[in-house]
């Protein structure tokens, strides 16, 4: 059993991967690596895509992983599709009191993380985002409506994931301008 530490910190080191299938037996190693690079690096809070992740996996790998607290929006439906996952370092982030909202499901998740003793949190924003370019415009436009909904109780802090989208063309390892709209809604 892990007790959780309430510390309450100044910075935290943040991650995002795209994990392209995390639940398999055949992803386990991504699983291993993530739990050493959090452990090793001191990261507190991440954001990982294309998750794939059932309940049951889910349960799985924080047994197997108590380090870690998996938060996760997927399609029960149609799991092995896409889903997104903002995982939290139980050692170093208040995990247990934490609070979550699907805005968009298996596209885009917040999660709300005690920050000081003042009541203040950190409000992750967790994102992937679709890679046609229609469906990225209407993703952009949606989650901009729900994010305007809540802005008041949960406005982001951090936004973090993939987002199959660059500002410019020197983001990319091979360099392309994206859709101009695409990027001008993000």
């Amino acid at each position: 059993m892990v007790a959780e530490v309430l510390i309450l910190k100044a910075h935290v080191n943040i991650f995002t991967f795209n994990m392209n299938g995390g639940g398999s037996t055949s992803t386990d190693h991504k699983w291993l690596h993530i739990n050493e690079i959090m452990r090793d690096k001191k990261l507190g809070i991440g954001a990982i895509q294309e998750m794939h992740l059932t309940e049951e996996k889910q349960e799985e790998l924080e047994k197997r992983f108590p380090r870690l607290k998996l938060i996760n929006s997927w399609d029960q439906e149609r799991p092995n599709l896409k889903g997104v996952v903002i995982c939290i370092n139980r050692q170093l982030m208040r995990a247990n009191e934490t609070t979550s909202m699907d805005l968009i499901p298996e596209r885009a998740i917040i999660t709300s993380i005690p920050w000081t003793h003042q009541g203040d949190t950190l409000n992750v924003l967790g994102i992937y985002a679709p890679n046609v370019a229609k469906e990225q415009k209407d993703f952009w436009e949606d989650l901009d409506k729900k994010l305007e909904k809540i802005k008041d109780k949960l406005r982001p802090n951090v936004m973090l994931g993939d987002f199959n989208t660059t500002e410019n063309k020197l983001d990319r390892l091979l360099p392309r301008n994206d859709n101009r709209v695409v990027v001008e809604q993000l």
